[in-house]
């Protein structure tokens, strides 16, 4: 009997199953249970997964959130691509290709770095690079950064890295007082992005635009490992909206982290408060670390003003083309990053 013709198309609800052995697989830290998976690649607003088959056999997707931007100096969909991954074999750079290609062909597509499966792939499947971005990380505690000076030495002998340890729990401090009292407005807790879009559209930047369903979405996400998201407006010492903030509290086996999930402001100076007070509320609930991505030169020098420590450039690519207007504004907001880890 002649073997099935390989297939590539939506993922189907009555899939699941065979979705689950390949995630087994690929992704063995994440669960692989029906109810999981219908979570991730089916239920989430916005979301559309593709599949190759080998027969019945699932063996490559790439799954992508559809947002809505401001680029170009107009309103637009933008898929955000995340799982890009394909079994080994001698077609699975073929597979990958199919069902990436589903998702380019019909809608622009942004991502901000990737697996190296996607980066090797990435110019071939028509992205290109319109910017870069940095992450940023915050430890709030000196055995933090003594962990974070032991790993990053990892070429030096047992004894050079221990000594780097001590020396960082010796003089790490964490954000000064100082730049924490730099305060000339405040954040407000809200529950609604209303207003919040105008502020995107107002500037000179192509940015993805904030969304009530996906911020209803977040605030009851079930699978993420225990997961807090608080959003706020920023708002001026005279009481005008500026910008507004998304974080994470997220508690994991190495203790409760914070993320800056997206901060945004139309008046660039305000970063130099805003994130002043974004490492107060997360110190307020213990965090012993703060995440940040940021494209956006002023968001990055006040980040690294609060003492924020700044990561390997990561490429911002696209495949429209019509091109982004001023500059390309990204934080931590893009494909599933809000939302890992999973488990």
């Amino acid at each position: 009997m002649a073997a099935e013709k390989p297939s590539a198309g939506p993922l189907e609800q009555d899939e699941l199953a065979e979705l689950g052995e390949f995630s087994r697989e690929c992704f063995p830290e994440r669960p692989a249970g029906p109810s999981f998976l219908r979570w991730l690649y089916l239920d989430l607003p916005g979301s559309k997964t593709y599949v190759a088959r080998e027969g019945t056999r699932v063996v490559a997707i790439s799954a992508a959130f559809h947002r809505h931007y401001a680029w170009g100096g107009e309103t637009c969909v933008v898929r955000e691509p995340f799982d890009f991954f394909a079994l080994p074999g001698p077609l699975s750079g073929g597979y990958l290709f199919s069902v990436s290609r589903a998702h380019t062909s019909t809608e622009p597509c942004l991502a901000v770095g990737g697996s190296e499966a996607f980066l090797k792939n990435a110019k071939r499947i028509g992205f290109r690079e319109v910017g870069e971005a940095r992450s940023y990380l915050l430890p709030l505690h000196s055995e933090v950064a003594a962990d974070l000076a032991e790993r990053k030495l990892p070429a030096l002998p047992a004894p050079a890295r221990a000594l780097a340890s001590k020396v960082a729990t010796r003089l790490y401090w964490g954000p000064s007082a100082f730049s924490l009292r730099r305060r000339q407005g405040r954040l407000i807790p809200t529950n609604s992005v209303e207003g919040i879009a105008r502020l995107y559209l107002e500037s000179d930047v192509s940015a993805q635009l904030p969304d009530q369903g996906s911020l209803d979405w977040l605030a009851k996400c079930r699978h993420p490992a225990d997961s807090q998201f608080l959003p706020f407006r920023c708002e001026d010492s005279a009481g005008n909206l500026v910008g507004w903030a998304l974080l994470r509290v997220l508690r994991t086996n190495a203790g409760i982290q914070g993320e800056i999930v997206e901060v945004f402001s139309r008046d660039l100076s305000a970063y130099e408060w805003i994130v002043p007070v974004i490492v107060r509320i997360l110190q307020g609930y213990a965090v012993s670390l703060i995440r940040c991505r940021a494209s956006c030169p002023a968001l990055g020098a006040a980040l690294r003003r609060t003492r924020f420590l700044a990561g390997d450039p990561l490429p911002i690519l696209y495949t429209g083309d019509n091109r982004p207007r001023g500059r390309v504004h990204v934080c931590r907001n893009t494909a599933d990053v809000p939302i890992r880890p999973y488990a």
